[in-house]
């Protein structure tokens, strides 16, 4: 995992496929066409009409800035973090810690995915991670480092309880990979935003759902949110964060209670892992970050 120096992150803007729709038509020798038409006194079968899909109106608004309450988030990180010089020109940073409640996540089915930041605006594709056998609220904490003017996610975790994990493993399923300095999670549930988007991927338009979510992310004078929470129709279903120090991969951890639940989501914003400040011992295959 890279850390390059904090910077403000840019966003990920994907290429679109352009979908081709192919019409079929019948050649010689296809077979005999429809037989002939009701008699006058038949009646006509009639077929009702589809209802009318109505697509659902998905809304961005920057999470909340609270400090986390006591019992809803497992993260102790230290006051400080200092991290030494990445190299001979390179200095130190060094920064208080904050622990910020940023929104209750509403998961109907027990499930959540993560990607990049774009793939969380549209609540496209992901792999689906269970965390219970149904509807779970999971608040969502991060763990604010703020070496002089730059805020920087150092963790950001999804809890289910207050019941301390006893060991963690690495959900790969859940692993963030991003060229644009941001990651999310979302519901499997969040209808596919992507649908909105114009038939013409030259166009350069991206559609109402990422526009909506450029201006909370990036708002005329400042300043950047922390994060920016996704709703459709009114449901909070997902959420878009900075990524720790930028572009690169973030694994992200499932915490286990003795009886086998998960109690604790966390994503590793490229810090070392007693910056954290959980309990239980750590993932087998955790690796440190690069210095």
């Amino acid at each position: 995992m890279r850390r390059p120096s904090p910077a403000t992150p840019l966003f990920l803007l994907p290429v679109l496929p352009l979908l081709l729709t192919a019409c079929a038509t019948a050649g010689p020798g296809a077979g005999p066409g429809p037989g002939p038409g009701p008699g006058p006194d038949e009646p006509v079968a009639t077929t009702a009409a589809a209802p009318e899909q109505v697509a659902p109106v998905v809304g961005f608004r920057a999470c909340e800035d609270t400090p986390a309450a006591v019992g809803s988030t497992h993260l102790r990180p230290p006051a400080a973090i200092e991290l030494p010089p990445a190299g001979p020109d390179a200095p130190g940073l060094s920064g208080p810690v904050r622990l910020q409640h940023v929104l209750s996540l509403q998961l109907p089915t027990g499930s959540v995915r993560a990607g990049s930041g774009a793939d969380a605006v549209w609540a496209l594709g992901g792999n689906a991670f269970a965390l219970a056998d149904g509807a779970v609220d999971a608040e969502v904490t991060a763990a604010v480092w703020a070496p002089g003017d730059v805020r920087q996610v150092a963790w950001l975790e999804l809890s289910l309880g207050p019941t301390d994990p006893v060991r963690w493993e690495t959900a790969a399923d859940l692993t963030i990979v991003t060229d644009g300095g941001d990651g999310g999670f979302w519901s499997p549930d969040a209808p596919d935003a992507s649908s909105q988007l114009p038939e013409d991927p030259e166009s350069g338009d991206l559609g109402p759902a990422f526009a909506a979510y450029l201006a909370t992310a990036v708002p005329d004078g400042g300043p950047y949110p922390t994060c920016v929470v996704r709703d459709s129709d009114g449901v909070d279903d997902g959420l878009v964060f900075p990524t720790g120090t930028g572009d690169g991969w973030y694994p992200t951890y499932a915490g286990y209670d003795a009886q086998g639940h998960v109690v604790s989501l966390l994503s590793d914003g490229g810090m070392d892992w007693d910056t954290a400040g959980v309990t239980g011992t750590p993932p087998p295959d955790y690796l440190p970050p690069e210095p």
